[in-house]
């Protein structure tokens, strides 16, 4: 009888799922250690952004990660709810502020003192990181992002010290070396921070800054991982944005704007459909699709569109959710066709309460290792 060959073995586990890859780690030492490795936890990451295979949907329900559900974005868009995962934790409430590779960044406080954690839920591995300013434990980092740098194979958390805004120091906590470093760069005094949380796309972080003029968000501030240095700043040409445009967010790494507008005393969302692209050192953006899309109601019941979370993986539709009386419905929306599809009767969503606070992301599983002092959740 004739046993596969390496190579077929090995891409067999290369198209499995991060539960199935951890179970089979207690078959023998060999396969232990080949899927420990750094070199298939890369490929395994590769062949799910190739493939755009195995999203993820992470939903944090009423402020605390001790219930959340992990959702199958690939299957939502066929029509049918895998989860992944729907548990509960007995780790303290935390925050979502980032996510890169699988990979999640989060925030809680002890005694006034900020605390970070990375998380792979997939592995359900979470590591606490040191405290940002040793001397000082109370030490404020009010803006934050988390990345990869792809030329020295490590994951950065960035966090900046400011106020109203305006930056004055900024820190970097390298994975591999597991610390934070002070970087001796000094902030632009032109520029002010209005996201809080910097999307990941490109090999850089970047936040949204208030502008000057007559819109208050026409700058994208760009933080370069591998160089730990800021890029110059993006400013947004005024013929991207509406006259009556009130501000932007940054969504769905990589891909587009939202732009909030109010129209008649109503209060809509347009949105402005963008691929950001890398020239040199600088970014800019290159428009998808002629016009915009308002998006101020759904229906003649009056759903109010809340946030836009991603793209299909044809790129045709949009995932969102929206009010709709006392909870949050989940929505397709088909750019070609201009129409919406909803979620929640068939599927059985998690049911988000507006009143409280949630965070939806949208991730890669991936079986990315968080080094040592890390602990099984």
């Amino acid at each position: 009888m004739a046993y596969p060959s390496q190579d077929l073995i090995y891409d067999i586990l290369l198209r499995l799922p991060v539960k199935s890859l951890v179970r089979f780690r207690c078959l023998s030492k060999s396969f232990c250690t080949e899927i420990d490795g750094s070199t298939f936890i890369n490929a395994h990451l590769t062949r799910s952004i190739e493939t755009k295979t195995r999203r993820r949907l992470i939903v944090q329900q009423s402020g605390r990660l001790n219930k959340y559900t992990v959702v199958g974005l690939d299957e939502l868009e066929q029509g049918r709810l895998l989860v992944v995962q729907e548990k509960q934790n007995n780790f303290p409430q935390r925050l979502i502020r980032g996510s890169c590779n699988g990979l999640v960044l989060l925030q809680h406080y002890v005694l006034d003192c900020l605390v970070l954690s990375l998380w792979n839920p997939f592995t359900r591995r979470i590591k606490k990181l040191p405290f940002v300013n040793p001397e000082n434990p109370f030490y404020a980092i009010t803006y934050l992002g988390f990345g990869y740098d792809c030329g020295t194979n490590d994951y950065k958390v960035v966090g900046i010290h400011g106020c109203y805004g305006y930056c004055t120091d900024v820190w970097v906590f390298s994975l591999v070396s597991n610390s934070w470093k002070k970087l001796l760069i000094t902030c632009d005094s032109k520029f002010r921070l209005r996201s809080y949380d910097g999307i990941f796309a490109h090999g850089a972080l970047h936040w949204l800054a208030y502008g000057i003029g007559n819109h208050p968000c026409c700058e994208i501030v760009t933080f370069d991982m591998s160089k730990e240095d800021f890029l110059p700043i993006l400013q947004i040409k005024p013929q991207i944005i509406s006259s009556n445009a009130a501000f932007a967010e940054l969504v769905m790494p990589g891909h587009m704007l939202v732009w909030e507008a109010i129209e008649d005393g109503v209060e809509a969302k347009t949105i402005e459909l963008f691929d950001m692209v890398k020239n040199g050192d600088c970014f800019a953006f290159k428009s998808r699709y002629n016009g915009s899309i308002k998006l101020n109601r759904i229906s003649e019941k009056g759903q109010l569109v809340l946030d836009i979370l991603e793209l299909s993986k044809d790129g045709n539709k949009i995932l969102m959710y929206a009010t709709s009386g006392n909870n949050i419905g989940w929505y397709w929306y088909d750019l070609e066709k201009r129409s919406f599809e909803s979620l929640n009767h068939h599927l059985g969503l998690p049911r988000l309460d507006h009143e409280y606070r949630n965070k939806v992301i949208c991730c890669w599983e991936s079986l990315v290792s968080l080094g040592a002092d890390n602990q099984l959740i």
